[in-house]
Protein backbone atom coordinates (compact mmCIF):
# COMPACT_ATOMS: atom_id res chain seq x y z
CA UNK A 1 0.00 0.00 0.00
CA UNK A 2 1.22 3.48 -0.73
CA UNK A 3 0.21 6.85 0.67
CA UNK A 4 -2.37 8.39 -1.61
CA UNK A 5 -2.54 11.85 -0.10
CA UNK A 6 -2.54 13.74 3.16
CA UNK A 7 -6.23 14.01 3.94
CA UNK A 8 -6.21 16.07 7.12
CA UNK A 9 -8.29 19.20 7.23
CA UNK A 10 -7.57 22.16 9.48
CA UNK A 11 -9.19 20.39 12.41
CA UNK A 12 -7.31 17.13 11.69
CA UNK A 13 -10.52 15.34 10.74
CA UNK A 14 -11.60 13.78 7.46
CA UNK A 15 -14.87 14.98 6.05
CA UNK A 16 -14.48 14.25 2.38
CA UNK A 17 -14.48 10.44 2.35
CA UNK A 18 -17.45 8.28 3.23
CA UNK A 19 -18.91 4.88 2.47
CA UNK A 20 -21.32 6.17 -0.19
CA UNK A 21 -18.46 7.84 -2.11
CA UNK A 22 -16.38 4.65 -1.94
CA UNK A 23 -19.38 2.64 -3.14
CA UNK A 24 -20.01 4.96 -6.09
CA UNK A 25 -16.35 4.88 -7.13
CA UNK A 26 -16.24 1.07 -6.86
CA UNK A 27 -19.38 0.64 -8.98
CA UNK A 28 -18.09 3.06 -11.62
CA UNK A 29 -14.71 1.28 -11.76
CA UNK A 30 -16.32 -2.16 -12.06
CA UNK A 31 -18.57 -1.00 -14.90
CA UNK A 32 -15.70 0.71 -16.71
CA UNK A 33 -13.26 -2.22 -16.42
CA UNK A 34 -15.68 -5.17 -16.34
CA UNK A 35 -14.48 -6.27 -12.91
CA UNK A 36 -12.93 -4.92 -9.73
CA UNK A 37 -9.68 -6.19 -8.27
CA UNK A 38 -9.61 -6.62 -4.49
CA UNK A 39 -8.39 -3.48 -2.73
CA UNK A 40 -8.39 -1.58 0.55
CA UNK A 41 -8.52 2.03 1.53
CA UNK A 42 -7.24 2.95 4.98
CA UNK A 43 -8.12 6.36 6.40
CA UNK A 44 -5.99 7.45 9.34
CA UNK A 45 -5.20 10.57 11.33
CA UNK A 46 -1.92 11.07 9.43
CA UNK A 47 -2.90 10.08 5.91
CA UNK A 48 -4.96 7.87 3.69
CA UNK A 49 -3.52 4.81 1.98
CA UNK A 50 -4.93 2.82 -0.92
CA UNK A 51 -3.67 -0.47 -2.17
CA UNK A 52 -4.56 -3.43 -4.28
CA UNK A 53 -4.73 -6.91 -2.81
CA UNK A 54 -3.71 -8.93 -5.88
CA UNK A 55 -2.63 -11.99 -3.92
CA UNK A 56 -5.62 -12.38 -1.62
CA UNK A 57 -5.58 -16.05 -0.51
CA UNK A 58 -8.18 -18.55 -1.70
CA UNK A 59 -9.56 -19.74 1.63
CA UNK A 60 -11.42 -17.73 4.26
CA UNK A 61 -9.02 -18.79 7.01
CA UNK A 62 -5.99 -17.71 4.99
CA UNK A 63 -7.70 -14.42 4.04
CA UNK A 64 -8.30 -13.75 7.74
CA UNK A 65 -4.62 -14.37 8.50
CA UNK A 66 -3.61 -12.18 5.56
CA UNK A 67 -5.80 -9.28 6.74
CA UNK A 68 -4.55 -9.63 10.33
CA UNK A 69 -0.96 -9.40 9.04
CA UNK A 70 -1.88 -6.44 6.79
CA UNK A 71 -3.20 -4.62 9.86
CA UNK A 72 0.06 -5.30 11.68
CA UNK A 73 2.13 -4.04 8.73
CA UNK A 74 0.04 -0.85 8.51
CA UNK A 75 0.54 -0.18 12.23
CA UNK A 76 4.27 -0.94 12.14
CA UNK A 77 4.76 1.49 9.25
CA UNK A 78 3.31 4.35 11.33
CA UNK A 79 2.21 5.94 8.02
CA UNK A 80 -1.50 5.99 8.76
CA UNK A 81 -1.70 7.21 12.35
CA UNK A 82 -4.81 6.47 14.34
CA UNK A 83 -7.32 4.43 12.32
CA UNK A 84 -10.50 6.29 11.43
CA UNK A 85 -12.01 4.20 8.61
CA UNK A 86 -11.13 1.13 6.57
CA UNK A 87 -12.87 0.08 3.35
CA UNK A 88 -12.52 -3.09 1.31
CA UNK A 89 -13.76 -3.85 -2.18
CA UNK A 90 -13.75 -7.32 -3.70
CA UNK A 91 -15.62 -9.68 -5.95
CA UNK A 92 -16.99 -13.00 -4.75
CA UNK A 93 -19.45 -15.77 -5.42
CA UNK A 94 -22.65 -15.73 -3.40
CA UNK A 95 -25.22 -18.47 -2.92
CA UNK A 96 -28.68 -17.99 -1.56
CA UNK A 97 -29.83 -21.10 0.30
CA UNK A 98 -33.49 -22.02 0.29
CA UNK A 99 -35.52 -20.71 3.23
CA UNK A 100 -34.40 -22.08 6.60
CA UNK A 101 -31.75 -24.33 5.01
CA UNK A 102 -28.04 -24.21 5.60
CA UNK A 103 -25.92 -24.08 2.45
CA UNK A 104 -24.91 -27.56 1.31
CA UNK A 105 -22.00 -26.53 -0.91
CA UNK A 106 -19.61 -23.61 -1.04
CA UNK A 107 -20.70 -20.75 -3.33
CA UNK A 108 -17.95 -21.31 -5.90
CA UNK A 109 -19.33 -24.82 -6.53
CA UNK A 110 -23.02 -23.86 -6.55
CA UNK A 111 -24.43 -23.95 -10.12
CA UNK A 112 -26.92 -21.22 -9.06
CA UNK A 113 -24.28 -18.92 -7.60
CA UNK A 114 -24.28 -15.19 -8.18
CA UNK A 115 -21.21 -13.11 -9.01
CA UNK A 116 -21.14 -10.12 -6.65
CA UNK A 117 -19.20 -6.98 -5.88
CA UNK A 118 -18.82 -6.50 -2.13
CA UNK A 119 -18.02 -3.14 -0.57
CA UNK A 120 -17.54 -3.09 3.18
CA UNK A 121 -16.46 -0.39 5.55
CA UNK A 122 -15.66 0.09 9.19
CA UNK A 123 -15.79 3.52 10.81
CA UNK A 124 -13.80 3.34 14.04
CA UNK A 125 -14.88 6.73 15.37
CA UNK A 126 -18.60 6.02 14.99
CA UNK A 127 -18.21 2.27 15.62
CA UNK A 128 -20.34 1.53 12.55
CA UNK A 129 -19.91 -1.16 9.90
CA UNK A 130 -21.21 -0.70 6.36
CA UNK A 131 -21.97 -3.26 3.69
CA UNK A 132 -23.25 -3.19 0.12
CA UNK A 133 -23.41 -6.17 -2.17
CA UNK A 134 -24.18 -5.80 -5.87
CA UNK A 135 -25.03 -8.66 -8.19
CA UNK A 136 -22.92 -8.40 -11.33
CA UNK A 137 -25.02 -8.80 -14.47
CA UNK A 138 -23.20 -10.07 -17.57
CA UNK A 139 -24.32 -10.60 -21.15
CA UNK A 140 -23.83 -13.85 -23.12
CA UNK A 141 -20.26 -12.87 -23.98
CA UNK A 142 -19.41 -12.27 -20.30
CA UNK A 143 -19.29 -8.48 -20.52
CA UNK A 144 -20.41 -6.70 -17.37
CA UNK A 145 -23.55 -4.78 -18.32
CA UNK A 146 -24.86 -3.72 -14.93
CA UNK A 147 -24.85 -4.00 -11.18
CA UNK A 148 -27.99 -4.59 -9.14
CA UNK A 149 -27.97 -3.89 -5.42
CA UNK A 150 -28.61 -7.19 -3.64
CA UNK A 151 -27.94 -6.25 -0.02
CA UNK A 152 -27.23 -3.08 1.88
CA UNK A 153 -27.00 -2.13 5.50
CA UNK A 154 -25.18 -0.67 8.44
CA UNK A 155 -24.86 -1.79 12.02
CA UNK A 156 -26.79 1.37 12.93
CA UNK A 157 -29.77 0.21 10.86
CA UNK A 158 -29.77 -3.53 11.32
CA UNK A 159 -27.87 -4.26 14.49
CA UNK A 160 -24.76 -6.32 14.09
CA UNK A 161 -23.37 -8.05 11.03
CA UNK A 162 -19.98 -9.52 10.37
CA UNK A 163 -17.17 -7.89 8.46
CA UNK A 164 -14.59 -10.54 9.39
CA UNK A 165 -11.80 -9.40 7.08
CA UNK A 166 -12.00 -5.80 8.28
CA UNK A 167 -12.26 -7.02 11.88
CA UNK A 168 -9.10 -9.11 11.36
CA UNK A 169 -7.31 -6.05 9.93
CA UNK A 170 -8.35 -3.97 12.94
CA UNK A 171 -7.24 -6.67 15.39
CA UNK A 172 -3.82 -6.95 13.75
CA UNK A 173 -3.43 -3.18 13.81
CA UNK A 174 -4.43 -2.92 17.47
CA UNK A 175 -2.05 -5.68 18.59
CA UNK A 176 0.91 -3.66 17.33
CA UNK A 177 -0.39 -0.41 18.81
CA UNK A 178 -0.98 -2.05 22.23
CA UNK A 179 2.55 -3.52 22.15
CA UNK A 180 3.99 -0.12 21.28
CA UNK A 181 2.07 1.60 24.09
CA UNK A 182 3.10 -1.15 26.52
CA UNK A 183 6.78 -0.51 25.73
CA UNK A 184 6.36 3.21 26.48
CA UNK A 185 4.84 2.57 29.92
Amino acid sequence: MTPERDNRGLDGETDWINFEDITQLAVEAALKHGSHSPCMLIDGSKRMMYGGLPHLPDTHEKRMQFMYAAGQVAAISEEVGKLRQVFMISEAWMSLPKASELPKIIPSEDPNRKEVLIISGLDFQKQVKYLKIFEMMRDKEGTLIGLTEALSGTTEESGNFNAPLLDAFQQGYQVVIRERVGRWN
